[in-house]
């Protein structure tokens, strides 16, 4: 799989950011007027907000992909819903910004599946948002934004910085919907757009 963690001049992908130093590279601390952060940001694993020099970051919180707060999941943030670190401390933030790029090799089951019905169903079908959020380290100020897939690519989307301006996005959703393993699937023997249609049984 093609994922590549960026790393840029000013922090870079991949650690866990357990330690907010000047020596680790996967952190970077903001102060002045770039310490802002979306509200559901001190929700999670890696966040620094007003941490000292040394001191570890959140490590006990959600993951980039997990729901923050219920509130959210009826009612999305407000472009105002976002809080300042201290100015003392400031705010410490862990890059986890990464891209890639997929083939339908990638994506198939079996050394006999071509890959090709997975391939089609999540990429080359539009740009849409992935339930997943990202920072990514800049020279002045942080970026924090969600995830998408484009084409063949999954890469972000910057929705928030941390100098307090919001950015908009305008892109599709993918519902995902959870069977029960006892659920069974019939072959209707019909396509629809080049999708097959099944029954539930």
């Amino acid at each position: 799989t093609k994922v590549h963690g960026y790393s840029n001049s000013y922090a870079k992908y991949g650690g866990k950011g357990t330690v907010a130093t000047s020596t680790d590279t996967t952190t970077k601390n903001y102060k002045g007027s770039y310490r802002k952060y979306p509200k559901i940001y001190a929700e999670e694993n890696y966040s620094g907000i007003s941490i000292s020099s040394g001191t570890s970051v959140k490590t006990n919180g959600k993951d980039q992909s997990e729901e923050i707060i219920s509130e959210y999941i009826t009612e999305l943030p407000q472009t105002d819903d976002w809080m300042e670190a201290d100015s003392t401390n400031g705010l410490t933030v862990t890059q986890t910004y990464y891209y890639g790029s997929f083939s339908a090799t990638e994506t198939k089951n079996s050394s006999t599946d071509s890959g090709t019905d997975v391939y089609s169903v999540i990429f080359n079908s539009g740009t849409y948002w992935l339930a997943s959020r990202y920072v990514l380290c800049g020279s002045y100020y942080a970026n924090f934004g969600l995830r998408l897939v484009s084409s063949s690519n999954v890469y972000g989307y910057y929705l928030f910085y941390s100098d307090g301006t919001a950015n908009a996005g305008t892109n599709a959703v993918r519902p995902v919907v959870s069977l029960k393993s006892n659920v069974k699937l019939k072959d209707t023997g019909t396509k629809t757009s080049g999708y097959t249609v099944w029954d539930i049984e």
